[in-house]
């Protein structure tokens, strides 16, 4: 299972040049429960970038820690997110975000390994419908919004069983995915955006 074993998962996108490496590990003591770090190539606008994000996660499936890194033709930059676990975020200044109050999970434009979150975090039963509020990551700006995403449970996961299969819409009214994910909930297939490459 992911949550006990180091993992590489790599995406790339359904149409386009791309692709992502992803490595999931057990923290270290003293460190968070579970550890996502990846690199990111993509293009946006026909222009390329690399992506490079760390995740530090709580044994509940929250972001505790997120750090950013981006590098385009126009030099590089990086962000950094923090959260109090209940809905506090603040930047690698220490200054409060008060307009991503209320969010508890973190959703990157760039990969499909997000979606995942939710899903463990939900443990959502067939039928199951949850409305969430999530910090969106675009990218390439590395700008953060407070958006309303919805999840809905078409087959549960079974973790360390079985796959599923979930529907994803957000913002609400404005985009909409069936996600197939392995037992572990980690995404195979996100139309039309990733396909997973390895493991397949």
């Amino acid at each position: 299972m992911i949550d006990t074993v180091t993992k590489t998962i790599s995406w790339t996108p359904w149409s386009g040049p791309g692709m992502e490496k992803l490595r999931f590990r057990r923290g270290h003591p003293g460190d968070a429960p579970y550890v996502a770090s990846a690199v990111v190539l993509g293009t946006a606008d026909g222009r390329p970038y690399r992506l490079n994000y760390k995740l530090k996660l709580e044994s509940n499936w929250q972001v505790r820690k997120a750090v950013f890194e981006i590098s385009t033709v126009d030099g590089i930059a990086t962000r950094m997110l923090r959260t109090d676990g209940i809905g506090h975020w603040r930047d690698d200044t220490g200054a409060l975000l008060n307009e991503l109050n209320g969010c508890l999970d973190v959703d990157i434009e760039a990969t499909p390994f997000t979606a995942m979150l939710p899903i463990r975090r939900l443990k959502q039963a067939a039928g199951q419908q949850n409305d969430i509020s999530v910090i969106y990551v675009e990218v390439p700006a590395l700008a953060f919004a407070a958006v309303r995403q919805r999840y809905s449970c078409v087959e549960p996961l079974k973790v360390g069983i079985a796959g599923g299969r979930y529907v994803k819409e957000g913002p609400i009214g404005e985009f909409k995915a069936e996600l197939a994910v392995d037992l572990d909930g980690v995404v195979i297939d996100y139309p039309p955006l990733f396909r997973r490459v390895y493991p397949v």
